[in-house]
């Protein structure tokens, strides 16, 4: 399988090894309202701008394979008891974050709020269907995407909304 890493990170931004350049970029949900370097304050429409380019991402990978839904791999819950969890928690995405197991089926439905139960550190999974698609999350706003699929239309669409999609090394198969 081929591991594509789609973040809103440039790639042109990056060290040699690969590390990002700007350590002051937002990483999470909890940087709303705070100065992100040169970039000033992150604001709510921002952020959430950018949560919904890489929800719209997964959407377009599972369409790309006929998938009207995604099975729950590997799951971590996170602390609940977060002071902000009601304020950035819809109904759905509580209901899901309480009903959520190993196993279960995520419908192109429920995508949207469960990526941002992910998305906003409330939980942790890794989604798919094997040997077809998997979606892993890894810190500071990665994601994974390992398909044997060609992408290239794909990609380009993803591109063009603002994130970027490179293709790793086959040597990065941890994150499967």
């Amino acid at each position: 399988m081929n591991t594509y890493r789609v973040t809103k990170y440039n790639p042109t931004n990056r060290y040699e090894n690969g590390v990002y350049k700007d350590q002051e970029e937002w990483t999470s949900y909890c940087d709303i309202g705070k100065r992100q370097g040169g970039n000033g304050l992150l604001t709510e429409d921002e952020y959430l701008r950018i949560e919904a380019l890489y929800i719209d991402a997964i959407l377009r990978f599972m369409k790309l394979h006929h998938f009207t839904e995604l099975h729950v791999l590997y799951l971590e819950r996170h602390d609940e008891s977060a002071e902000d969890f009601d304020s950035y928690s819809t109904d759905d995405m509580k209901e899901l974050f309480h009903s959520v197991q190993v196993g279960r089926s995520i419908t192109i439905q429920e995508i949207r709020p469960f990526v941002k139960l992910i998305l906003r550190d409330l939980l942790w999974a890794r989604l798919g269907v094997i040997d077809q698609l998997v979606v892993t999350f890894g810190y500071d706003y990665y994601m994974y995407l390992h398909t044997n699929e060609a992408i290239s239309s794909i990609k380009r669409r993803i591109e063009n909304s603002g994130l970027f999609v490179e293709l790793m090394p086959p040597d990065l198969e941890l994150y499967l």
